[in-house]
C-alpha cells in the first residue's frame, strides 16, 4: 500500500510578505522586460509628469517600419554599422572596391541627412566629372546579388521613417502581379494614392521581365506619372538589365533624372 507523502509546509504571512519583498525588489530583472518603466510604455518625472519611454517609441518605430513594408531582415541595420568598408558579403577582402564602398558611403549617407530637407522640395546638386551639376533626390542602386542594394535601400528607409517621413516598400515582383490584375481596382486606386502622396517610394529588384499585359503597362504608366508630378523622392534598386526595360513613356520619363549609383560587385556573387 502506497504511503503518503508529507504535506505541505504551511507559509506564514511573515514569510509570505518576505517572499513578496524579494520578489518586489528584484521585479526590475524577472517580471519586466523594460525595467525603467515597468513595460507601462511610460515613467513619471519629479513634476510628476508621464514621459514616454523608449520602450515604447521603439515598438512605435518597429510597427512604422512593418506599415511601410521594410523587409525585416533589415530592421534596425545602419549604414555605419552594416555597410562593410573592409569586406563585401562573402566576407572577401574588397581590394580596389574599397574605395567605391567609401564613395558609396559618404553619398548615402548624405542622402540620409538631407531627407528632410528633400521633403520639402531640396535637391542634392551633384558635379560631374565634365563640369555639369545634376540635381535630384531620387537614386537607382544598381547592383548583382549580394552588393548590398537592398540593405541601402532599408537602411533609407529606416531612417526616412525615424524622421517622421511616410514611406512605402514595395517588392517588384509584387508590384507587377497587382498592375497585370485588371480587375484589381482596390489595388490600384491604393497604389495611386501611394504614389501621389508618399514622400519615399521604394521599389526594390526591378528587373527586365517579359509582361504581356495591358494593365501593366497602363497601370505602370499611370503611377510614374503620378509620382513625377508629386515631385517627392524615389528610389529603385535593380540588376544591370534595368537598361533593358521597355515600360513606356512614364518609366522612362520618371526614372530620367535619377542619380544612378553602381555597386561593387562581390566576388563570389552570381
Amino acid at each position: 500500500m502506497a504511503t503518503r507523502g508529507r504535506p505541505p509546509k504551511k507559509i506564514s504571512n511573515r514569510e509570505q510578505d518576505e517572499i513578496l519583498r524579494i520578489l518586489n525588489e528584484q521585479d526590475n530583472d524577472i517580471l519586466y522586460t523594460c525595467s525603467a518603466c515597468k513595460d507601462k510604455g511610460y515613467f513619471l518625472t519629479e513634476e510628476n509628469e508621464a514621459v514616454l519611454c523608449k520602450c515604447d517609441k521603439d515598438k512605435n518605430l518597429i510597427r512604422r517600419y512593418e506599415d511601410s513594408n521594410i523587409p525585416k531582415i533589415f530592421f534596425n541595420k545602419t549604414l555605419n554599422s552594416d555597410w562593410n568598408l573592409c569586406q563585401d558579403a562573402y566576407g572577401n577582402d574588397l581590394g580596389p572596391n574599397k574605395i567605391k564602398k567609401e564613395k558609396i558611403f559618404k553619398i548615402i549617407s548624405k542622402y540620409i541627412q538631407l531627407l528632410a530637407y528633400m521633403r520639402g522640395g531640396y535637391k542634392i546638386i551633384y558635379k560631374k566629372k565634365n563640369g555639369t551639376n545634376q540635381h535630384y533626390n531620387s537614386m537607382i542602386l544598381v547592383g548583382e546579388v549580394m552588393s548590398g542594394k537592398t540593405l541601402l535601400a532599408s537602411i533609407i528607409a529606416q531612417e526616412a521613417t525615424k524622421n517622421g517621413l511616410n514611406v512605402k516598400f514595395f517588392e517588384w515582383s509584387d508590384l507587377c502581379i497587382k498592375l497585370s490584375d485588371f480587375s484589381a481596382k482596390e489595388e490600384h486606386t491604393s497604389l495611386s494614392e501611394d504614389f501621389k502622396n508618399k514622400d519615399l517610394i521604394i521599389i526594390d529588384g526591378v528587373s527586365a521581365y517579359k509582361i504581356n499585359s495591358g494593365s501593366f503597362m497602363i497601370q505602370l504608366d499611370r503611377l510614374c506619372k503620378l509620382r513625377i508630378n508629386s515631385g517627392k523622392m524615389t528610389i529603385i534598386t535593380c540588376d544591370k538589365t534595368y537598361k533593358n526595360v521597355d515600360y513606356g513613356q512614364g518609366w522612362k520619363s520618371l526614372i530620367n533624372d535619377f542619380f544612378i549609383i553602381n555597386l561593387p560587385s562581390p566576388s563570389n556573387g552570381e
